[in-house]
């Protein structure tokens, strides 16, 4: 039995996009989105492409504002960065677009604005599943040429010791 869902589970996972989950579908929302995220690429081209060892954590309220908190290692000074800012879900949207997500909210393809970001729940993601991000993302419309993978090489060996989520 435990050899059959094993094997289930690897022909599911190999079909191209098959644990995708539209964005309509990756209900609710807050469900989905709410805790810790570890950004593996994003389209951004800023001063927070020197950051590494990233994490995000979101934060809902009833009334549909958010807290995200960013915390990162400046990979030009070394020192630990921290930044907190708002948004605001609206019935016309949001300042966060869910693209497609895992059904298990293991990882998801999210706009922000017109920049992409793929994120999991671990600082790294199984080389089939990364691609499958980016086909999605391809799919979707986003020149993923243009993404920036995060370094989360301090992060992945201090799992376990140094962080908690």
């Amino acid at each position: 039995m435990l050899v059959i869902g094993w094997c289930t589970a690897e022909l599911f996972a190999a079909q191209p996009d098959a644990a995708a989950v539209s964005a309509q579908e990756c209900t609710p929302f807050f469900a989905c989105m709410e805790g810790c995220w570890y950004p593996i690429a994003r389209t951004t081209a800023d001063r927070r492409d020197k950051l590494g060892d990233v994490r995000l954590v979101y934060h809902f309220r009833e009334d549909g504002s958010f807290d995200l908190r960013v915390e990162g290692v400046d990979g030009l000074t070394g020192k630990t960065v921290r930044i907190v800012r708002q948004g605001r879900m609206t019935a016309g949207g949001s300042d966060l677009k869910i693209v497609a997500c895992d059904p298990g909210h293991r990882w998801a393809v999210v706009e922000t604005g017109r920049h992409l970001w793929i994120l999991a729940r671990e600082p790294q993601l199984p080389v089939p599943t990364l691609n499958r991000t980016l086909r999605i993302a391809r799919r979707e419309g986003f020149d993923t040429e243009r993404l920036h993978f995060v370094d989360q090489r301090r992060t992945i060996e201090a799992l376990g010791t140094q962080l908690t989520r």
